[in-house]
């Protein structure tokens, strides 16, 4: 599903160069009219959009909201996969998509389960 994801998200972006190894926050950078852009690659293997991201993600998009944006890829193994671009739209104060899709943001606290 993570492939295929950034397999679609490096052919839609410009420039695109993954740099998915190298725990920036991000796994793309590419560039737009506007400049460099940080793109957030998460993938689904269903059509339900929902996603989360790591403290470090979810920091560099708050740090970077301008040049940040979520590229969620829904049904990612299927001919109907659905790529959506997520920016932070300063006039909505959100993360809105071209086609007008907002995102909720709900800050969450993790644990890790091991046996010892």
């Amino acid at each position: 599903v993570e492939k295929a994801a950034m397999d679609l998200a490096m052919a839609y972006f410009d420039d695109a160069v993954d740099v998915s190894k190298e725990a920036k926050g991000w796994d793309i950078e590419a560039r737009d009219s506007l400049g460099q852009i940080l793109v957030e690659v998460k993938g689904l293997s269903g059509h339900n959009l929902c996603v989360e991201l790591t403290p470090n993600e979810f920091a560099m998009m708050g740090e970077h909201k301008e040049r940040y944006i979520l590229f969620v890829v829904t049904s990612a193994l299927t001919q109907s996969r659905l790529g959506r671009v997520f920016r932070f739209e300063p006039v909505l104060g959100g993360w809105t998509s071209g086609q007008g899709d907002q995102l909720a943001i709900a800050p969450i606290i993790g644990a890790r389960c091991t046996l010892t």
